[in-house]
């Protein structure tokens, strides 16, 4: 059970990251599109390959798990698309909360093609941390309305991702090394990356404007949000190897706490960076969520 703890350290990392594709978004990709950033993380994928080597692994399996992986990898990068589209379409408190179906796909295709079983309490302990999210992720005083193409695109990236995930679960079980995997995976994510570039104009153009206007701080920034991203995304990778992908992907739903958790210390220490409103209004409402949350974390802990 020592990847429990572990995980809670994924959504701490892509909520950081979430505050850097704010600021990044708004102050160098207003306006560059969605496919521009997928681009870029899928190319970061084969920035960290040569480090790899180091390990002096064999990189030698069977060419059809690295066929597999490529799909994997393919798969961890265009899963996002529909989600950054649904955000372009309504607001992000309306759009993560059905974010958190990935949990529920995941066990279903685990289910049926891994013969992944969860016990009863480790059922009842994820739809409390998935109620939870949602209360978390909800602004009550928005007045955007939800339309059905924001839930089908919603629903279309947790399903991709949950296949994505499972996928990789399943070559971990055969080919049980996991940075092997991991590699492979990578090298598909790097080739999503290059091929839209080639069929792209667009993409080529823009990323071009991106690479000639960058700056010191646009490039520390990136690296460090891509950084952010990769160690999230390995720590999870790892642990589907050892349990099954639903446990993992409820840890997702921790991702809202401390987005709104680092919100409120920007606001307070730094107001002209980032403001939040930390009404009693607002925050207390909030942190019966957290206890549900933290609660539902605590009975899957016990279950195990």
């Amino acid at each position: 059970m020592s990847w429990f703890l572990l995980l809670l350290l994924p959504p701490l990392l892509w909520s950081i990251s979430v505050y850097l594709d704010k600021y990044l978004l708004s102050r160098f990709f207003k306006e560059k599109g969605v496919m521009l950033l997928v681009v870029i993380s899928s190319l970061a994928s084969l920035v960290i390959l040569p480090f790899f080597f180091f390990f002096h692994l064999d990189f030698n399996i069977d060419l059809i798990y690295i066929l597999i992986l490529f799909i994997s990898g393919a798969l961890s990068m265009l899963g996002f698309i529909p989600y950054y589209r649904a955000l372009e379409e309504n607001d992000a408190s309306l759009v993560a909360p059905f974010f958190q179906t990935i949990t529920i796909f995941s066990y279903i295709i685990g289910y049926i093609f891994l013969g992944d079983i969860l016990t009863h309490t480790q059922v009842i302990a994820i739809f409390i941390v998935m109620f939870a999210a949602v209360g978390l992720s909800l602004d009550f005083r928005s007045k955007a309305t939800f339309n059905k193409k924001v839930l089908l695109l919603t629903l279309l990236s947790s399903l991709t991702l949950a296949i994505q995930s499972n996928i990789f679960r399943f070559v971990g079980l055969v080919e049980g090394n996991f940075w092997v995997n991991f590699f492979w995976e990578s090298i598909g994510a790097g080739i999503l990356g290059i091929l839209i570039i080639i069929f792209s104009k667009k993409i080529r153009t823009e990323l071009k404007k991106v690479f000639q206007s960058a700056t010191g701080q646009m490039i520390t920034l990136n690296i460090l949000n891509e950084t952010l991203n990769i160690s999230a995304l390995m720590i999870f990778s790892f642990a589907f190897i050892l349990t099954p992908v639903a446990l993992v992907q409820i840890f997702n739903g921790v991702q809202p706490f401390f987005t709104i958790l680092i919100g409120v210390i920007l606001t307070i220490f730094f107001p002209k960076l980032i403001k939040e409103d930390i009404s009693k209004k607002v925050i207390l409402p909030k942190l019966i969520f957290v206890a549900m949350m933290f609660l539902g974390l605590l009975v899957l802990y016990h279950s195990l």
